[in-house]
């Protein structure tokens, strides 16, 4: 399968090997070889997919969205590094919703969210799994990298 757009990446050793694990060499002529690419587009594929079907399993409104975006705006956690400290960052964004609320009263009634609706929502994302954490701050990643589909979901009667 042939990229529209050729990218290179540095790799740690260890995710190399991860990369590795999942390649193979064709067993003879008429068999193919799973190579690198072909291993890694798998894996964002379906890393994507498993993303698309989280997000949606959260049953956030548009406003619980909105809130989510606003309090982890800028990467605030430092998330997105690719590094082991991924997971345990992951396992505290719902602290860090839960402590907007609690030092800032009203803090979600511009985007329609009561501070009695924080709370379920902390308690929604105290409960929510690892996948579904992935799937949220993927989508706050778009959201502030300005992607239509990501604004769509909060501002779904905007025009643009």
């Amino acid at each position: 399968m042939a990229s529209d757009r050729p990218v290179s990446l540095r790799l740690s050793h260890d995710l190399l090997a991860e990369i590795d694990r999942r390649t193979r060499k064709a067993d003879d002529d008429s068999d193919r070889e799973y190579g690198r690419a072909d291993a890694i587009r798998g894996a964002i594929n379906r890393y994507y997919e498993v993303c698309r079907r989280h997000l949606a399993a959260l049953d956030l409104s548009h406003g619980e969205l909105a809130v989510c975006c606003d309090v982890l705006n800028g990467g605030l956690l430092g998330l997105g590094t690719g590094d082991e400290r991924d997971a345990s960052r992951l396992s505290i964004v719902w602290a860090e919703i839960a402590d907007t609320f609690r030092l800032h009263k009203g803090y979600g009634v511009h985007h329609g969210v009561s501070d009695d609706q924080g709370k379920l929502l902390v308690d929604k994302l105290q409960r929510a799994s690892y996948a579904d954490m992935c799937a949220l701050v993927d989508f706050v990643e778009r959201f502030w990298a300005d992607d239509e589909d990501a604004n769509k979901l909060i501002y779904p009667d905007s025009k643009e």
